[in-house]
């Protein structure tokens, strides 16, 4: 009965989000946020770009070609296509590469001439701002792979809350009521409801919160066993069990100052 509730309740939500983003404005939203997100780092902090590096001779034979070899190559996989790109680059005779070569090195020197009459405009705020960008950047990066590596080794997830089980028994009652007003009416009545009324389904999320730590105990165990200590919680009990060496060691140090 929970799995199908639950199971309704993601698609209703699905549905919202559908609806919402169907709207004009998120469209716009969503392009903002696009546009956001192609922007340099020294764009963001309200700089003008910095320079850009000048394209290897490889890749500038790949821009020259890519376009021909799709035409050719219609159902080829984008993989497919740098493959035969890459083949291509093999055929080339030495003098055409030596062009590319050339015209890579004249860029790279008016880069290098740019970028130094770049960064010498920057002031010590501005530095900072970018320093602080990145680190911010780079955590946000590491966060993400962590969440990934945890869905890949299917970190158990944790359990619902008393409030969302009994939200989840209401569900069904809600009809065509939009989501927000049903959940802002449940959380009212939620509240007006006596402990005897919530402890069913505080002792459920009890019960069902127990199991899930035990599973998180064991599931952090294994990972701990694989060499994937970066995705267990610092504050993990499993961290602070000794090892069977540690204990043979505590073990025969008390015996050895008991014989003193």
């Amino acid at each position: 009965m929970f799995t199908n509730q639950l199971f309704r309740l993601g698609n209703s939500v699905r549905r919202i989000q559908k609806t919402i983003c169907e709207n004009p404005r998120c469209r716009n939203f969503s392009t903002t946020n696009v546009k956001n997100l192609s922007k340099s780092i020294e764009e963001k902090v309200g700089l003008p770009p910095r320079p850009k590096r000048p394209l290897t001779p490889y890749f500038r034979f790949m821009k020259q070609v890519r376009s021909n070899v799709v035409q050719e190559n219609p159902k080829a996989t984008a993989i497919d296509i740098t493959k035969l790109i890459a083949q291509k680059w093999e055929k080339v005779d030495i003098k055409e590469k030596l062009k590319f070569e050339e015209e890579y090195k004249k860029d790279q020197e008016k880069y290098i001439e740019e970028k130094l009459k770049y960064d010498s405009k920057l002031t010590a705020e501005d530095r900072q701002k970018l320093t602080n960008v990145r680190r911010e950047i780079d955590s946000k990066r590491k966060r993400k792979a962590k969440r990934n590596k945890c869905k890949e080794f299917k970190k158990p997830k944790k359990n619902p809350s008393a409030f969302v089980l009994w939200m989840l028994e209401q569900y069904p009652e809600r009809g065509s009521e939009p989501f927000r007003t049903f959940q802002l009416r449940v959380a009212q009545q939620w509240k007006s409801m006596s402990d005897s009324e919530r402890k069913p389904y505080a002792d459920r999320a009890k019960e069902m919160n127990e199991k899930y730590k035990e599973e998180l105990t064991q599931w952090e165990e294994k990972m701990i066993r694989l060499g994937n200590i970066d995705i267990v919680r610092n504050d993990s009990k499993v961290l602070k069990i000794p090892s069977k060496t540690n204990r043979q060691r505590t073990k025969t140090k008390t015996t050895h100052e008991a014989t003193q």
